[in-house]
């Protein structure tokens, strides 16, 4: 199994308004697994609209540091 930093390196993914408020929500809510669940259903996309893992983590202002 490909560990989480390398599943998501150079991929793009469109994460709309609405899942942000999902994500939000359930963290609100401490349901993490729906977050694992969220993250591990995405779906990389093959326009250049979109944001690498790194970049969505960097733009909520949170860090990854992967092993």
């Amino acid at each position: 199994m490909k560990s989480l930093a390398n599943r998501y390196d150079n991929e793009k993914y469109v994460i709309t308004e609405e899942d942000i408020c999902d994500l939000l929500l359930a963290y609100t809510n401490q349901d993490y697994e729906w977050i694992i669940y969220f993250f591990e259903t995405l779906e990389p996309v093959q326009d250049s609209i979109g944001y690498t893992f790194e970049e969505l983590l960097r733009n909520a202002g949170l860090r990854f540091q992967g092993k």
